[in-house]
């Protein structure tokens, strides 16, 4: 599973990432975590970088908020699982409107994060079904088949029309 952790203290990320690798160890999974210091730094690199499958986000950073960079992320990938980490329960309703998958309250606790974590890993490998792998010069991407509204050959190479464009 590939998480990206977008958040302003380095010391909650710390925890977080640790509380992730633990679980990992636990359930004998493999992860891949990018940790990013601010939206700006998450948008800077994605989606160009990596496609991540769960992103936890800190509500409240200092110039952009997790909030906006749900929308952002949104505008981009409709699949990606976004959980929010705050101290403030005043964001949860506002969760809904990017179709947030969790919404946790710090201080984070080993059990909601495994359990966060456990979730997630069973609807990714269902949505896994739906979907296929190309490579797109030097990364791989993941598209889902009811993305795709049709496939065009052109001489030697296939064209892939879908919701974000065309691959």
């Amino acid at each position: 599973m590939r998480i990206a952790i977008c958040e302003d203290n380095p010391q909650h990320a710390e925890i977080l990432k640790a509380m992730i690798e633990n679980w990992a160890s636990k359930e004998n999974k493999r992860v891949d975590i990018g940790y990013y210091k601010s939206a700006e730094e998450f948008m800077f690199h994605w989606p160009s970088s990596i496609h991540y499958d769960l992103a936890f986000l800190d509500i409240q950073m200092a110039s952009m908020t997790g909030l906006q960079l749900a929308k952002y992320i949104r505008q981009q990938d409709k699949t990606m699982l976004l959980v929010f980490t705050t101290g403030l329960k005043d964001y949860v309703l506002k969760g809904y409107e990017v179709k947030a998958y969790r919404y946790l309250i710090k201080p984070l606790k080993q059990k909601d994060i495994a359990t966060t974590l456990c979730k997630a890993e069973e609807e990714l490998e269902a949505s896994r079904s739906d979907a296929i792998a190309i490579s797109v010069g030097n990364v791989t991407r993941r598209i889902f088949k009811k993305d795709i509204y049709y496939v065009e050959i052109d001489d030697h190479y296939v064209v892939l029309h879908t919701v974000q464009g065309n691959l």
